[in-house]
């Protein structure tokens, strides 16, 4: 089984996604004020279509998210995730 890895390297404003110590996706990002625009997602071309973007941009609009951070996308591919992942409201029990 793989070991997977994400880490967000803020000295080069990404996130980035490891697969066995190899670095196979990247979520790109800029600070707006208190605004984090989401520039790009890239993934190595031999680690394509295997999830391992939607599986690191979820992994960043959580974080972002539990941050309180305001987010303005740029990427198409995280358009595109927000677009199959819509949020979810959850009613307090």
């Amino acid at each position: 089984m793989s070991e997977k890895a994400i880490r967000h390297v803020e000295d080069e404003s990404r996130y980035e996604l490891l697969v066995d110590g190899v670095l196979v996706s990247v979520v790109g990002y800029s600070r707006r004020g208190d605004v984090v625009v989401l520039a790009n997602t890239a993934t190595e071309p031999e680690f394509r279509h295997r999830g391992h973007a939607t599986e690191l941009v979820g992994a960043v609009l959580h974080d972002l998210e539990s941050q309180g951070v305001r987010t303005l996308v740029h990427c198409p591919f995280i358009r595109w995730y927000q677009e199959q992942h819509p949020p979810t409201a959850v009613t307090p029990a």
